[in-house]
């Protein structure tokens, strides 16, 4: 059993709501050329099968699913380098489709390498970080993503996002721009159109 695409690395793959598996973008080793195809795991067969890919190729993305099957695909990279080549542009995928539309907005910031850094609240809303020290938040009724109050210390790499309960996010690790990684975590509790900080939990 094997991908039909090169084995990839910086890609996503995100749990459908009919069980299959949806695997994206990526690239085949970090120096090579950014993949825009797609492909989905049937978990009834083991099998894989290439659908209509991305609008444009990415690496070091976000995928988050909504609640009503579609999966926002956020940020990214034009490029396996380790800088350069951000987006803050979103697709979204339609699971009867089984196509790529573009989202009618965008990040604040542009941001990459955020594969683990997003979550999907209760209220829907869905929350990035990593790239930078602001938090964003893509508001589906608004169709729009603002920043969220509050700020980590640094723009770090690669942190994990994770809703620990109804309306408080987990932040934790990453590394900066010198490769340094760090042990700190930070807690979220939302309100209505904001984040509001309760505090660094670990200070090493």
């Amino acid at each position: 059993m094997a991908l039909v695409y090169f084995p990839p690395t910086g890609h996503t793959s995100t749990l459908l709501t009919d069980g299959a598996v949806l695997i994206v973008g990526g690239s085949s080793n970090w120096r090579s050329e950014v993949l825009a195809s797609c492909e989905l795991f049937n978990p009834s067969d083991y099998s894989f099968k290439i659908i209509s890919g991305l609008n444009i190729p990415r690496n070091k993305h976000f995928a988050a699913r909504l609640p009503d099957g579609k999966v926002l695909i956020i940020g990214g990279s034009a490029t396996a380098a380790e800088i350069g080549g951000r987006y803050n542009s979103v697709e979204v995928y339609f699971p009867d489709k089984k196509q790529f539309n573009w989202l009618e907005t965008a990040l604040i910031k542009s941001r990459f390498k955020i594969t683990n850094s997003g979550d999907v609240l209760n209220d829907v809303r869905v929350v990035v970080a990593g790239d930078g020290k602001y938090v964003e938040v893509y508001d589906p009724k608004q169709n729009s993503f603002f920043t969220a109050k509050g700020t980590v210390d640094k723009a770090w790499m690669y942190p994990t996002v994770t809703k620990v309960s109804e309306y408080k996010i987990l932040i934790t690790g990453g590394y900066d721009a010198n490769m340094k990684t760090t042990s700190r975590a930070w807690l979220y509790e939302t309100s209505s159109r904001e984040l509001k900080s309760l505090g660094l939990l670990s200070k090493q």
